[in-house]
């Protein structure tokens, strides 16, 4: 039978789809009941199956149990990174809805219902690429939309369609906790590991396919951690845009359609020779763009340095919530505090670590409810916010350390992802004096700033983290010699010279960010 979703034979949602398809003429409840059933499917597969998608570390926004709701598993940033097509997302959260009232038997046009179908055919595109290892190029056919067939669907397999809606959402709940059970188990296991096996990632062959037609070569490699085999690939989405992206499974890569697909390939290169630049002028990636997209050595490299961070998050058991305070004035948003604790931490527990950085980035609630911001600075108005890469290596220091709860005060509360900007606005503007008061170490804000160390262990450790900028050494120096050192607490950073502390995620510095966790920690352990 032609169908739109062929591509998917022998796998476990092609009959849904097909029946789909076939309910379009004759039973459009049934056909949107079948398009949520695959939905919850597969992003549940998502969860499983890709061990960076941690089902234990999703924000709980929408759901009551300990557990997610299938909308807080398409909105969790793991995963819409991972599709990285907000144009998917929405459709998935539309076809979420639509599933919900394909089970009261809610009637919908069939035009409609195709939106849907083509909807699912790209997510499963993408699905067939990240979880099967398959490439797909096939285009959405209406046409195939428009074939009656005979349906000999039984009463019973009508019945079985349209079960009730609070049975049906009981039954994603509970295949939902066996993941999440699951998920449970594969943490403890990686714990053990952690404790008794060397985390050294160990790289062996690269591989690299050339370009094929309108479809750009990658870059291969082969590696192993903690005794488990993996592959790992660069390649770019949609080579029109040239996104770079890259993929982690487990296996070798010379199995898998993502290598096997392309004619010219070479399997077994010498990771060194790849790296030494050995194949970047006599293979051929990205057609007339080697240099602007990337030769075999610069995204071998790439990978590499992906694959570490790749695992260094996994290594991150652990749930850890981030509470953000949030304050707008005028057009301008400031965060003054950030609370990071791992989950089931007592909300009354004192901070074990004062983080201290420049400025909150992009920091932003998750969601974009306006009562997420206050008037004023508060510490007791926290709400669920976004973590980023700066927050993570907190995160791992925390886990050295057996650490539940940290807080994250800045130079200035202002949110803004430019640090020039940030510099220029508390250095060189002419209103800059009453631009400082946007930090909570000004003297008019003396208050709050003892009521934050009160609510900090007595023995909790000062942590610098907020960069070498020489522009803002003035201040600086003074908040450590008049508000820091009088504290008595232990100050620890990563020092470059007086005042001057890297900040944990510094750009283009890789070498820093690689070993931030580790410098710190042994200033702790040694003091």
């Amino acid at each position: 039978m032609e169908s739109n979703f062929n591509f998917l034979e022998g796998h476990e949602f092609h009959d849904e789809l097909l029946r789909a398809e076939e309910y379009l003429s004759t039973d459009h409840g049934s056909c949107a009941g079948k398009i949520r059933l695959v939905l919850e499917n597969a992003v549940k597969h998502y969860y499983s199956d890709v061990s960076h998608l941690n089902i234990r570390k999703v924000p709980i926004e929408h759901s009551k149990h300990r557990h997610p709701s299938l909308k807080d598993l398409i909105d969790c940033e793991g995963f819409t990174d991972m599709i990285d097509d907000n144009n998917i997302i929405a459709s998935l959260h539309e076809m979420r809805g639509i599933g919900n009232d394909g089970v009261h038997k809610l009637n919908y046009k069939k035009n409609k219902l195709v939106e849907y179908l083509r909807g699912i055919h790209s997510f499963l595109k993408r699905y067939s690429f990240d979880i099967l290892g398959k490439e797909v190029f096939d285009e959405f056919d209406h046409e195939l939309t428009s074939v009656s067939s005979n349906s000999k669907n039984t009463e019973i397999e009508i019945e079985a369609i349209q079960v009730p809606s609070a049975q049906k959402e009981r039954k994603f709940e509970n295949e939902l906790k066996e993941v999440f059970d699951k998920q449970v188990i594969n943490d403890d296991k990686l714990r053990e590991k952690l404790k008794t096996e060397d985390k050294t990632i160990v790289f062996f062959s690269a591989g690299i396919t050339e370009l094929m037609g309108k479809i750009w070569g990658r870059v291969f490699v082969n590696f192993s951690y903690l005794g488990d085999e993996y592959y790992a690939v660069k390649y770019f989405q949609n080579e029109g845009g040239a996104k770079e992206k890259f993929k982690i499974g487990k296996g070798k890569y010379e199995s898998i359609g993502l290598y096997t697909m392309f004619e010219k390939k070479h399997s077994e290169l010498s990771k060194e020779e790849v790296l030494k630049g050995t194949y970047d002028k006599k293979l051929n990636l990205a057609g007339d763009f080697p240099a602007r997209y990337g030769t075999p050595s610069l995204l071998l490299s790439k990978l590499i340095t992906e694959i570490g961070e790749y695992f260094r998050l996994q290594e991150m058991t652990v749930k850890v919530e981030f509470k953000g305070h949030y304050y707008k004035k005028e057009d301008s948003k400031f965060r003054n505090i950030l609370e990071v604790s791992v989950e089931d931490t007592p909300k009354d527990s004192p901070f074990e670590l004062i983080v201290i950085m420049i400025n909150p980035g992009g920091s932003k609630p998750l969601s974009n409810d306006s009562s997420n911001w206050g008037d004023s600075p508060s510490l007791y108005h926290g709400v669920s916010c976004k973590p980023d890469d700066t927050q993570h290596q907190i995160v791992k220091l925390m886990e050295l350390k057996n650490w539940k709860k940290a807080v994250v005060l800045n130079l200035f509360d202002k949110c803004n992802v430019n640090s020039p900007e940030i510099i220029e606005h508390y250095t060189g503007s002419k209103n800059k004096r009453e631009h400082l008061k946007e930090s909570v170490f000004h003297e008019d804000r003396r208050t709050e700033l003892e009521s934050i160390f009160k609510l900090a262990a007595d023995n909790a450790p000062i942590l610098i983290g907020w960069g070498v900028s020489e522009k803002l050494s003035k201040i600086k120096a003074s908040i450590f010699n008049n508000v820091l050192v009088p504290t008595g607490r232990q100050i620890v950073g990563w020092k470059t010279k007086d005042f001057q502390f890297y900040h944990p995620w510094p750009r283009k510095r890789d070498d820093i960010r690689d070993e931030w966790p580790s410098v710190i920690f042994e200033q702790l352990k040694n003091s």
